[in-house]
Protein backbone atom coordinates (compact mmCIF):
# COMPACT_ATOMS: atom_id res chain seq x y z
CA UNK A 1 0.00 0.00 0.00
CA UNK A 2 2.82 2.38 0.80
CA UNK A 3 4.44 1.80 -2.61
CA UNK A 4 1.13 2.52 -4.34
CA UNK A 5 0.61 5.67 -2.29
CA UNK A 6 3.91 7.25 -3.42
CA UNK A 7 2.83 7.88 -7.07
CA UNK A 8 -0.51 9.26 -5.86
CA UNK A 9 1.23 11.69 -3.51
CA UNK A 10 3.62 12.74 -6.28
CA UNK A 11 0.71 13.40 -8.65
CA UNK A 12 -1.10 15.46 -6.01
CA UNK A 13 2.02 17.52 -5.38
CA UNK A 14 2.49 18.15 -9.10
CA UNK A 15 -1.14 19.28 -9.50
CA UNK A 16 -0.82 21.59 -6.49
CA UNK A 17 2.40 23.13 -7.80
CA UNK A 18 0.83 23.57 -11.24
CA UNK A 19 -2.25 25.37 -9.87
CA UNK A 20 -0.14 27.66 -7.69
CA UNK A 21 2.12 28.40 -10.67
CA UNK A 22 -0.88 29.43 -12.79
CA UNK A 23 -2.05 31.75 -10.01
CA UNK A 24 1.43 33.27 -9.79
CA UNK A 25 1.49 33.79 -13.57
CA UNK A 26 -1.87 35.58 -13.40
CA UNK A 27 -0.59 37.86 -10.63
CA UNK A 28 2.60 38.61 -12.58
CA UNK A 29 0.66 39.41 -15.78
CA UNK A 30 -1.73 41.73 -13.92
CA UNK A 31 1.18 43.47 -12.16
CA UNK A 32 2.98 44.16 -15.42
CA UNK A 33 -0.27 45.28 -17.06
CA UNK A 34 -0.79 47.89 -14.32
CA UNK A 35 2.86 48.93 -14.56
CA UNK A 36 2.54 49.43 -18.33
CA UNK A 37 -0.54 51.63 -17.81
CA UNK A 38 0.75 53.93 -15.08
CA UNK A 39 4.55 53.63 -14.92
CA UNK A 40 7.10 54.75 -17.47
CA UNK A 41 6.85 55.15 -21.21
CA UNK A 42 5.64 52.17 -23.22
CA UNK A 43 5.95 53.11 -26.88
CA UNK A 44 5.69 56.68 -28.12
CA UNK A 45 5.21 55.40 -31.68
CA UNK A 46 1.94 53.63 -30.80
CA UNK A 47 -1.11 55.55 -29.63
CA UNK A 48 -2.32 53.18 -26.92
CA UNK A 49 -0.61 51.68 -23.88
CA UNK A 50 -0.11 47.94 -24.19
CA UNK A 51 2.00 45.40 -22.35
CA UNK A 52 3.31 44.16 -25.71
CA UNK A 53 4.92 47.56 -26.35
CA UNK A 54 6.15 48.01 -22.80
CA UNK A 55 9.90 47.74 -22.07
CA UNK A 56 8.96 45.30 -19.29
CA UNK A 57 7.43 42.77 -21.69
CA UNK A 58 10.49 40.51 -21.78
CA UNK A 59 10.77 40.69 -17.99
CA UNK A 60 7.17 39.47 -17.72
CA UNK A 61 7.74 36.68 -20.25
CA UNK A 62 10.89 35.58 -18.40
CA UNK A 63 9.08 35.43 -15.07
CA UNK A 64 6.15 33.49 -16.52
CA UNK A 65 8.54 30.95 -18.04
CA UNK A 66 10.29 30.53 -14.69
CA UNK A 67 6.99 29.92 -12.93
CA UNK A 68 6.05 27.23 -15.49
CA UNK A 69 9.22 25.15 -15.18
CA UNK A 70 7.95 22.01 -13.45
CA UNK A 71 6.95 18.42 -14.08
CA UNK A 72 3.58 18.24 -15.89
CA UNK A 73 0.81 16.69 -13.76
CA UNK A 74 0.02 14.17 -16.52
CA UNK A 75 2.94 12.28 -18.10
CA UNK A 76 2.53 10.28 -21.31
CA UNK A 77 6.08 9.93 -22.67
CA UNK A 78 9.64 10.69 -21.53
CA UNK A 79 8.66 10.28 -17.90
CA UNK A 80 12.25 10.21 -16.51
CA UNK A 81 13.11 13.43 -18.31
CA UNK A 82 9.98 15.36 -17.28
CA UNK A 83 10.30 14.23 -13.67
CA UNK A 84 13.75 15.76 -13.68
CA UNK A 85 12.31 19.21 -14.40
CA UNK A 86 11.10 19.52 -10.82
CA UNK A 87 14.72 19.97 -9.77
CA UNK A 88 14.71 23.36 -11.53
CA UNK A 89 11.98 24.80 -9.33
CA UNK A 90 14.76 26.34 -7.26
CA UNK A 91 15.10 28.95 -10.06
CA UNK A 92 12.03 30.62 -8.60
CA UNK A 93 14.20 31.67 -5.69
CA UNK A 94 15.11 34.73 -7.76
CA UNK A 95 12.42 36.45 -5.69
CA UNK A 96 14.77 36.16 -2.70
CA UNK A 97 17.40 38.10 -4.67
CA UNK A 98 14.82 40.80 -5.40
CA UNK A 99 13.79 41.00 -1.74
CA UNK A 100 17.47 41.20 -0.79
CA UNK A 101 18.02 44.04 -3.26
CA UNK A 102 14.98 45.89 -1.90
CA UNK A 103 16.16 45.43 1.68
CA UNK A 104 19.72 46.56 0.94
CA UNK A 105 19.01 49.48 -1.42
CA UNK A 106 15.43 50.25 -2.46
CA UNK A 107 13.78 50.60 0.97
CA UNK A 108 16.57 52.82 2.34
CA UNK A 109 16.04 56.57 2.02
CA UNK A 110 19.75 57.35 1.85
CA UNK A 111 20.35 54.88 -1.00
CA UNK A 112 17.40 56.24 -2.96
CA UNK A 113 18.67 59.79 -2.51
CA UNK A 114 22.18 58.84 -3.64
CA UNK A 115 20.74 56.97 -6.63
CA UNK A 116 18.73 60.04 -7.63
CA UNK A 117 21.79 62.28 -7.35
CA UNK A 118 24.11 59.95 -9.28
CA UNK A 119 21.41 58.84 -11.79
CA UNK A 120 22.17 55.18 -11.05
CA UNK A 121 19.21 52.75 -10.85
CA UNK A 122 19.16 50.49 -7.79
CA UNK A 123 18.17 47.44 -9.82
CA UNK A 124 18.71 43.75 -9.21
CA UNK A 125 21.38 43.69 -11.90
CA UNK A 126 23.21 46.44 -9.96
CA UNK A 127 23.29 44.20 -6.88
CA UNK A 128 24.53 41.23 -8.92
CA UNK A 129 27.18 43.24 -10.77
CA UNK A 130 28.59 44.85 -7.65
CA UNK A 131 28.62 41.52 -5.82
CA UNK A 132 30.47 39.78 -8.67
CA UNK A 133 33.02 42.60 -8.94
CA UNK A 134 33.68 43.60 -5.33
CA UNK A 135 33.05 40.20 -3.72
CA UNK A 136 34.57 37.93 -6.36
CA UNK A 137 35.88 35.26 -4.00
CA UNK A 138 32.75 34.92 -1.87
CA UNK A 139 30.27 34.98 -4.75
CA UNK A 140 32.39 32.72 -6.96
CA UNK A 141 32.86 30.04 -4.31
CA UNK A 142 29.17 30.14 -3.33
CA UNK A 143 27.96 29.75 -6.92
CA UNK A 144 30.40 26.93 -7.69
CA UNK A 145 29.44 25.10 -4.49
CA UNK A 146 25.72 25.37 -5.27
CA UNK A 147 26.29 24.17 -8.84
CA UNK A 148 28.29 21.20 -7.57
CA UNK A 149 25.54 20.18 -5.13
CA UNK A 150 22.75 20.72 -7.67
CA UNK A 151 24.35 18.61 -10.39
CA UNK A 152 25.34 15.91 -7.90
CA UNK A 153 21.85 15.45 -6.44
CA UNK A 154 20.21 15.62 -9.87
CA UNK A 155 22.53 12.96 -11.27
CA UNK A 156 22.01 10.71 -8.24
CA UNK A 157 18.24 10.98 -8.69
CA UNK A 158 18.27 10.45 -12.45
CA UNK A 159 20.70 7.50 -12.53
CA UNK A 160 19.59 5.98 -9.18
CA UNK A 161 23.09 5.95 -7.71
CA UNK A 162 24.50 6.98 -4.36
CA UNK A 163 24.76 10.69 -3.56
CA UNK A 164 28.53 10.38 -3.17
CA UNK A 165 28.80 8.96 -6.69
CA UNK A 166 26.61 11.80 -7.98
CA UNK A 167 28.84 14.40 -6.34
CA UNK A 168 31.93 12.72 -7.82
CA UNK A 169 30.37 12.83 -11.29
CA UNK A 170 29.48 16.49 -10.73
CA UNK A 171 33.10 17.28 -9.83
CA UNK A 172 34.43 15.52 -12.94
CA UNK A 173 32.01 17.29 -15.28
CA UNK A 174 32.34 20.78 -13.82
CA UNK A 175 36.13 20.47 -13.80
CA UNK A 176 36.03 19.24 -17.46
CA UNK A 177 38.06 16.15 -16.50
CA UNK A 178 35.84 13.23 -17.51
CA UNK A 179 37.59 10.16 -16.08
CA UNK A 180 34.95 7.86 -17.54
CA UNK A 181 34.19 5.80 -14.44
CA UNK A 182 30.62 7.21 -14.41
CA UNK A 183 28.68 7.52 -17.66
CA UNK A 184 25.01 8.60 -17.88
CA UNK A 185 22.73 5.99 -19.42
CA UNK A 186 19.17 7.29 -18.95
CA UNK A 187 17.67 10.31 -20.68
CA UNK A 188 17.53 12.20 -17.39
CA UNK A 189 21.19 11.46 -16.65
CA UNK A 190 22.25 12.74 -20.05
CA UNK A 191 20.18 15.88 -19.51
CA UNK A 192 22.00 16.40 -16.20
CA UNK A 193 25.33 15.97 -17.99
CA UNK A 194 24.30 18.63 -20.51
CA UNK A 195 23.33 21.02 -17.70
CA UNK A 196 26.66 20.38 -15.98
CA UNK A 197 28.42 21.18 -19.25
CA UNK A 198 26.62 24.55 -19.37
CA UNK A 199 27.55 25.23 -15.74
CA UNK A 200 31.21 24.51 -16.51
CA UNK A 201 31.09 27.07 -19.32
CA UNK A 202 29.72 29.65 -16.88
CA UNK A 203 32.50 28.94 -14.40
CA UNK A 204 35.18 29.22 -17.08
CA UNK A 205 33.71 32.47 -18.40
CA UNK A 206 33.62 34.01 -14.92
CA UNK A 207 37.22 33.03 -14.23
CA UNK A 208 38.28 34.51 -17.58
CA UNK A 209 36.54 37.80 -16.75
CA UNK A 210 38.28 37.95 -13.38
CA UNK A 211 41.61 37.23 -15.07
CA UNK A 212 40.95 39.92 -17.67
CA UNK A 213 40.80 42.51 -14.91
CA UNK A 214 44.47 41.89 -14.11
CA UNK A 215 45.73 42.06 -17.69
CA UNK A 216 48.48 44.47 -18.57
CA UNK A 217 47.47 47.89 -19.84
CA UNK A 218 48.86 47.27 -23.33
CA UNK A 219 46.94 44.00 -23.70
CA UNK A 220 43.79 45.61 -22.40
CA UNK A 221 44.07 48.57 -24.79
CA UNK A 222 44.68 46.28 -27.76
CA UNK A 223 41.60 44.22 -26.95
CA UNK A 224 39.55 47.35 -26.37
CA UNK A 225 40.68 48.86 -29.68
CA UNK A 226 39.51 45.78 -31.57
CA UNK A 227 36.18 45.85 -29.75
CA UNK A 228 35.66 49.54 -30.58
CA UNK A 229 36.35 48.75 -34.24
CA UNK A 230 33.58 46.12 -34.20
CA UNK A 231 31.22 48.50 -32.43
CA UNK A 232 31.79 51.13 -35.13
CA UNK A 233 30.69 48.74 -37.87
CA UNK A 234 27.76 47.62 -35.73
CA UNK A 235 26.74 51.25 -35.21
CA UNK A 236 26.58 51.85 -38.98
CA UNK A 237 24.53 48.70 -39.53
CA UNK A 238 22.00 49.48 -36.81
CA UNK A 239 21.68 53.08 -38.00
CA UNK A 240 20.71 51.87 -41.48
CA UNK A 241 18.34 49.32 -39.94
CA UNK A 242 16.65 52.05 -37.90
CA UNK A 243 16.06 54.15 -41.02
CA UNK A 244 14.56 51.19 -42.88
CA UNK A 245 12.18 50.23 -40.06
CA UNK A 246 11.14 53.88 -39.57
CA UNK A 247 10.33 54.16 -43.28
CA UNK A 248 8.30 50.93 -43.15
CA UNK A 249 6.37 52.23 -40.11
CA UNK A 250 5.62 55.52 -41.86
CA UNK A 251 4.36 53.64 -44.91
CA UNK A 252 2.18 51.38 -42.74
CA UNK A 253 0.67 54.40 -40.97
CA UNK A 254 -0.30 55.92 -44.33
CA UNK A 255 -1.87 52.63 -45.42
CA UNK A 256 -3.82 52.41 -42.16
CA UNK A 257 -5.15 55.93 -42.69
CA UNK A 258 -6.28 54.98 -46.21
CA UNK A 259 -7.62 51.50 -45.38
CA UNK A 260 -8.32 51.17 -41.64
CA UNK A 261 -8.75 47.72 -40.17
CA UNK A 262 -7.47 45.22 -37.63
CA UNK A 263 -4.77 43.97 -39.97
CA UNK A 264 -3.40 47.46 -40.57
CA UNK A 265 -3.58 48.21 -36.83
CA UNK A 266 -1.65 45.03 -36.02
CA UNK A 267 0.99 45.88 -38.62
CA UNK A 268 1.50 49.35 -37.13
CA UNK A 269 1.72 47.83 -33.63
CA UNK A 270 4.37 45.30 -34.65
CA UNK A 271 6.43 47.83 -36.61
CA UNK A 272 6.31 50.35 -33.76
CA UNK A 273 7.42 47.65 -31.33
CA UNK A 274 10.25 46.67 -33.67
CA UNK A 275 11.36 50.28 -34.23
CA UNK A 276 11.42 50.95 -30.49
CA UNK A 277 13.74 48.01 -29.83
CA UNK A 278 15.93 48.87 -32.84
CA UNK A 279 16.35 52.43 -31.53
CA UNK A 280 17.14 51.06 -28.07
CA UNK A 281 19.77 48.73 -29.55
CA UNK A 282 21.28 51.63 -31.51
CA UNK A 283 21.43 53.73 -28.36
CA UNK A 284 23.08 50.93 -26.38
CA UNK A 285 25.68 50.49 -29.14
CA UNK A 286 26.48 54.20 -29.15
CA UNK A 287 26.74 54.31 -25.36
CA UNK A 288 28.98 51.24 -25.35
CA UNK A 289 31.24 52.78 -27.98
CA UNK A 290 31.55 56.05 -26.03
CA UNK A 291 32.18 54.23 -22.75
CA UNK A 292 34.89 52.01 -24.26
CA UNK A 293 36.60 54.96 -25.93
CA UNK A 294 36.91 56.63 -22.53
CA UNK A 295 38.20 53.50 -20.77
CA UNK A 296 41.61 53.23 -22.42
CA UNK A 297 44.27 52.73 -19.78
CA UNK A 298 47.31 54.97 -19.69
CA UNK A 299 50.60 53.46 -18.61
CA UNK A 300 52.06 56.63 -17.04
CA UNK A 301 50.43 57.66 -13.76
CA UNK A 302 51.56 60.53 -11.57
CA UNK A 303 52.59 59.03 -8.20
CA UNK A 304 51.58 62.20 -6.34
CA UNK A 305 48.03 62.58 -7.69
CA UNK A 306 47.38 58.96 -8.70
CA UNK A 307 45.99 60.23 -12.02
CA UNK A 308 47.16 59.81 -15.57
CA UNK A 309 47.83 62.78 -17.81
CA UNK A 310 44.44 62.46 -19.48
CA UNK A 311 42.61 62.14 -16.17
CA UNK A 312 44.49 65.12 -14.71
CA UNK A 313 43.72 67.32 -17.74
CA UNK A 314 40.07 66.29 -17.58
CA UNK A 315 39.95 67.13 -13.86
CA UNK A 316 41.55 70.55 -14.46
CA UNK A 317 39.12 71.28 -17.30
CA UNK A 318 36.08 70.38 -15.20
CA UNK A 319 37.39 72.47 -12.29
CA UNK A 320 37.94 75.51 -14.52
CA UNK A 321 34.48 75.09 -16.06
CA UNK A 322 32.88 74.96 -12.61
CA UNK A 323 34.83 78.06 -11.54
CA UNK A 324 33.69 79.95 -14.64
CA UNK A 325 30.06 79.03 -14.01
CA UNK A 326 30.34 80.16 -10.40
CA UNK A 327 31.96 83.44 -11.45
CA UNK A 328 29.14 84.12 -13.94
CA UNK A 329 26.57 83.59 -11.20
CA UNK A 330 28.42 86.00 -8.91
CA UNK A 331 28.67 88.61 -11.67
CA UNK A 332 24.96 88.40 -12.39
CA UNK A 333 24.13 88.73 -8.69
CA UNK A 334 26.41 91.75 -8.35
CA UNK A 335 24.82 93.55 -11.32
CA UNK A 336 21.34 92.69 -10.05
CA UNK A 337 22.06 94.09 -6.58
CA UNK A 338 23.53 97.24 -8.12
CA UNK A 339 20.57 97.95 -10.44
CA UNK A 340 17.87 96.99 -7.96
CA UNK A 341 15.66 99.90 -6.79
CA UNK A 342 17.27 102.21 -9.36
CA UNK A 343 15.50 103.87 -12.27
CA UNK A 344 18.08 102.84 -14.90
CA UNK A 345 17.40 101.29 -18.29
CA UNK A 346 19.70 98.32 -18.86
CA UNK A 347 20.14 99.18 -22.56
CA UNK A 348 21.61 102.57 -21.64
CA UNK A 349 24.54 101.03 -19.77
CA UNK A 350 27.95 101.02 -21.40
CA UNK A 351 30.64 98.39 -21.10
CA UNK A 352 32.55 100.61 -18.68
CA UNK A 353 29.49 100.95 -16.43
CA UNK A 354 29.06 97.16 -16.28
CA UNK A 355 32.77 96.67 -15.55
CA UNK A 356 32.47 99.22 -12.75
CA UNK A 357 29.56 97.27 -11.29
CA UNK A 358 31.33 93.92 -11.48
CA UNK A 359 34.83 95.16 -10.54
CA UNK A 360 34.57 98.41 -8.54
CA UNK A 361 37.49 100.81 -8.70
CA UNK A 362 40.12 100.12 -6.07
CA UNK A 363 38.55 96.81 -5.03
CA UNK A 364 40.50 93.67 -4.21
CA UNK A 365 39.23 90.18 -5.04
CA UNK A 366 40.65 88.67 -1.88
CA UNK A 367 39.04 91.28 0.35
CA UNK A 368 35.72 90.83 -1.43
CA UNK A 369 35.85 87.06 -1.09
CA UNK A 370 36.54 87.33 2.64
CA UNK A 371 33.70 89.82 3.00
CA UNK A 372 31.30 87.51 1.13
CA UNK A 373 32.38 84.59 3.31
CA UNK A 374 31.72 86.65 6.42
CA UNK A 375 28.29 87.54 5.06
CA UNK A 376 27.51 83.86 4.50
CA UNK A 377 28.56 83.03 8.05
CA UNK A 378 26.30 85.79 9.31
CA UNK A 379 23.33 84.54 7.26
CA UNK A 380 23.72 80.97 8.53
CA UNK A 381 24.04 82.04 12.16
CA UNK A 382 27.82 81.65 12.56
CA UNK A 383 28.58 85.34 13.12
CA UNK A 384 28.42 86.99 16.52
CA UNK A 385 28.59 90.54 17.77
CA UNK A 386 27.19 93.80 16.44
CA UNK A 387 30.57 94.94 15.13
CA UNK A 388 30.73 91.95 12.80
CA UNK A 389 27.31 92.79 11.40
CA UNK A 390 28.30 96.37 10.72
CA UNK A 391 31.58 95.35 9.03
CA UNK A 392 29.88 92.66 6.94
CA UNK A 393 27.07 94.98 5.85
CA UNK A 394 29.58 97.64 4.93
CA UNK A 395 31.73 95.19 2.96
CA UNK A 396 28.89 93.57 0.99
CA UNK A 397 26.86 96.72 0.41
CA UNK A 398 23.72 95.19 1.99
CA UNK A 399 21.50 97.02 4.40
CA UNK A 400 20.40 95.60 7.73
CA UNK A 401 16.86 95.09 6.39
CA UNK A 402 18.18 93.06 3.45
CA UNK A 403 20.30 90.90 5.74
CA UNK A 404 17.29 90.25 7.96
CA UNK A 405 15.17 89.37 4.92
CA UNK A 406 17.74 86.84 3.71
CA UNK A 407 17.99 85.31 7.18
CA UNK A 408 14.21 84.78 7.21
CA UNK A 409 14.31 83.15 3.75
CA UNK A 410 17.09 80.79 4.83
CA UNK A 411 15.18 79.87 7.98
CA UNK A 412 12.02 79.19 5.96
CA UNK A 413 13.98 76.97 3.57
CA UNK A 414 15.49 75.02 6.45
CA UNK A 415 12.03 74.46 7.94
CA UNK A 416 10.71 73.15 4.61
CA UNK A 417 13.68 70.79 4.25
CA UNK A 418 13.12 69.46 7.77
CA UNK A 419 9.41 68.91 7.07
CA UNK A 420 10.23 67.16 3.78
CA UNK A 421 12.69 64.83 5.53
CA UNK A 422 10.12 63.93 8.19
CA UNK A 423 7.52 63.22 5.47
CA UNK A 424 9.91 60.93 3.57
CA UNK A 425 10.77 59.02 6.75
CA UNK A 426 7.09 58.61 7.57
CA UNK A 427 6.29 57.32 4.09
CA UNK A 428 9.19 54.85 4.16
CA UNK A 429 8.09 53.60 7.56
CA UNK A 430 4.52 52.82 6.49
CA UNK A 431 5.39 51.60 2.96
CA UNK A 432 3.76 48.27 2.14
CA UNK A 433 5.81 45.26 1.11
CA UNK A 434 5.56 44.54 -2.60
CA UNK A 435 5.16 41.00 -4.00
CA UNK A 436 8.35 39.28 -5.20
CA UNK A 437 8.28 40.31 -8.84
CA UNK A 438 10.90 41.75 -11.15
CA UNK A 439 8.36 44.40 -12.10
CA UNK A 440 9.40 46.19 -8.89
CA UNK A 441 13.10 45.91 -9.66
CA UNK A 442 14.46 47.14 -12.96
CA UNK A 443 16.85 44.65 -14.56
Amino acid sequence: MSMMAIPAIETTVNWTIWILSLCACAVIAKTYHIKAQYSGVTNVLFENRNILTSPYFFHMAFEIILWNIQTPPILIFWKPFFRLINYFIFLRLYSIVIYLNNAVYVYRTFCRAMAAISDLPLSTSFLIRTSMVYHKTRVGLSVIFLMWLTVGFMYAKAETVAVSDGLWFSFQTLATLGYGDFTPITVGGRAVAFIAWLFSFFIMAYLIVVGQMILKDTDYNMQLLSYCHDLTHQLHTRSAWTIQVAWALRKAQKQRAANPGRRAELKVLLLSWKLTHVIAALRRTRQSLNANQKSFRETQVNPLTGLSAYQYNQFVYETHAAARRLQRVKDVDRVYLTLRDRDIVASSLTRKDIEEMIIPTGSNYLEEESALQAANELLFGSGSGGGGIVQTVAATGLSAEEVEMWKKKVQTLEDKITLLGETIDALSAIAVTHPPSMSHSQV
